[in-house]
């Protein structure tokens, strides 16, 4: 996001966009502090093979399904190739940490959650950390485990094979790293959302996405509740097209700023050298005959302040 880009803006459309939201979905996360009602019948069940624990409902001899929470909020960054960090810690896209007052709550009730769990579990030096959740991101590709088997990564995703390459044999895209992509419509009066290719997303958008919260263990014997992202959806980038038209805006301001300095400084250059002054004439002495000894030989006089030719380089600077 540029100083163009408008984040008190922004966040009074998430305000609003997620006041609407919430009061139409039960596992809204900006919705959980006021109806505690929508984790009753949630648990934790722990995954062996990825080390985590997953919040999800349903028996545990099968049919689990884990819990989809509902998020509101603006893509911060993103982070495909080039990449420019271990690859198992590459991200698709990030959205920062709700700093709305409507998602506050939603952190107590949660670890509230995590507490009870660990009360039918052997204790251990295990605790959960303080700032559990951080951004929302997702992971392309994560540690393949032994009974994992990949699934190929879309051609959207990785159109030129690169992070297929690099994952290399002890990393794999899985049905976990899948993240769907939708953009929201208006039908009338009904809204809806239609599938679309990751390519349409821009810095500063404002997103809904749909989130899975899991427990992943830490260094030091904590563990850590992080959001995994599983679905984006596009429902409003005016904030993001007014700041790039400001943007380009300004890059044609600098480019015709640049271009007329540069003009006249090649004016400026071009008429230092004697234009509009008096030329000077020096005769050579050699080129007179004896008789003429008598004649008063003018003398070549040489500018002592150096007028003549200096001017300033004719350079072009370039701004950000």
């Amino acid at each position: 996001m540029d100083r163009f880009y408008s984040k008190k803006d922004a966040m009074l459309t998430i305000e609003a966009l997620t006041k609407e939201r919430a009061g139409k979905d039960p596992l809204h996360l900006a919705r959980l502090y006021k109806d505690q009602q929508a984790l009753d019948n949630v648990g934790i069940v722990h995954d062996k093979d990825d080390q985590v624990w997953r919040l999800s409902r349903g028996p545990e001899d099968g049919g689990i399904d884990e819990v989809v929470f509902m998020v509101m909020g603006a893509i911060a960054w993103v982070d495909l190739p080039p990449v420019y960090r271990d690859i198992g810690y590459a991200r698709e896209n990030t959205l920062p940490q709700p700093g709305s007052d409507h998602y506050k709550p939603w952190k107590r009730h949660v670890q509230k959650r995590h507490r009870e769990h660990e009360r039918g579990e052997k204790q251990g030096r295990e605790r959960l950390l303080a700032g559990a959740a951080g951004g929302l991101e997702a992971r392309p590709i994560s540690r393949k485990s032994e009974q994992e088997d990949g699934v190929p990564l879309m051609e959207d995703i990785d159109p030129n094979g690169v992070l297929a390459r690099l994952a290399g044999v002890n990393l794999i895209h899985t049905e976990d790293n899948v993240v769907k992509y939708f953009r929201g419509m208006l039908d009338g009066k009904k809204k809806r959302y239609i599938p679309a290719r990751p390519q349409v997303f821009r810095l500063g958008d404002i997103v809904e996405a749909q989130c899975l919260v899991v427990f992943v263990k830490s260094k030091g014997g904590g563990v850590k509740m992080k959001l995994i992202l599983r679905a984006l959806a596009l429902v409003n980038c005016e904030h993001a097209m007014v700041s790039h038209q400001n943007t380009q805006r300004e890059e044609r301001h600098t480019e015709l700023w640049n271009r007329t300095r540069s003009e006249n400084e090649r004016k400026a250059q071009h008429e230092g050298y004697g234009h509009g002054t008096q030329k000077v004439k020096c005769k050579v002495s050699f080129e007179y005959s004896d008789e003429d000894e008598k004649e008063e030989q003018p003398m070549c006089k040489c500018r002592d302040d150096d007028e003549q030719g200096n001017t300033g380089a004719n350079g072009q600077e370039m701004e950000d």
